[in-house]
């Protein structure tokens, strides 16, 4: 127990609607980083789609174009070129 007048070192559990405010925040202080996150998983996704259709029946092909022409808009296969992640 803390002495009175002295707040709790561990803070109690957060309602959902407190946990939404706080990731609001740190949402909008790192919008940029949370958003490039968001595409990168999203091409991940779309090339594993991709690679699965390949093996299953060969349509995959079309999935795995889109995915390399995806990846290169967001500057990950030209990484030597990070002006490229203006575009996102």
């Amino acid at each position: 127990m803390s002495p009175a007048g002295v707040p709790p070192d561990i803070p109690p559990d957060l309602s959902i609607w407190e946990m939404l405010l706080r990731f609001r925040w740190w949402f909008r202080r790192f919008r940029g980083v949370f958003l490039f996150l968001i595409q990168v998983l999203r091409s991940l996704l779309l090339c594993l789609i991709g690679i699965f259709f390949f093996l299953r029946n060969g349509w995959g092909i079309i999935g795995l174009l889109g995915c390399l022409m995806r990846s290169w808009r967001l500057g990950i296969l030209n990484w030597w070129h990070p002006s490229d992640l203006s575009q996102i």
